[in-house]
C-alpha cells in the first residue's frame, strides 16, 4: 500500500487519479470497475463512488474540498484476483485572496 500526501486550497477543484499495475509494474485495468473513498480526519465519508477510466490502468474523478480539513482518498480495485489498495492524503488550508 503506498500512502502519500497533496495540498489544495478549500473550493478548488482536484482532479485524483491512481495508474492501478500489475505484478510486473505494466498499468493495467483492474478486474472491475475500481473504486474510491475520501473520508475527512473524524472518519465521516464525504464521497465515494466508482472510477473513471483515462486510459489502461489509469483511472481519475474529481473532487471539490468545501471544508478546512485533511482528507484520505482510497483507491480500490482488484487485479489478477489480488487486492489493490492506494491511500493519498489531501491537505486543504484555507483559499488565499487575490490582492
Amino acid at each position: 500500500m503506498l500512502h502519500t500526501t497533496k495540498e489544495t486550497q478549500q473550493g478548488n477543484t482536484v482532479y485524483l487519479e491512481h495508474d492501478f499495475r500489475n505484478l510486473n509494474g505494466v498499468s493495467t485495468d483492474p478486474d472491475t470497475t475500481p473504486s474510491y473513498t475520501i473520508v475527512d480526519s473524524s472518519g465521516t465519508s464525504i464521497q465515494s463512488g466508482p472510477l473513471n477510466k483515462r486510459k489502461d490502468g489509469y483511472w481519475y474523478t474529481y473532487f471539490v474540498p468545501t471544508s478546512i480539513d485533511v482528507y484520505t482518498i482510497t483507491f480500490t480495485g482488484t487485479i489478477g484476483g489480488k487486492d489493490v489498495l492506494h491511500k493519498i492524503d489531501l491537505r486543504v488550508v484555507e483559499k488565499l485572496l487575490s490582492e
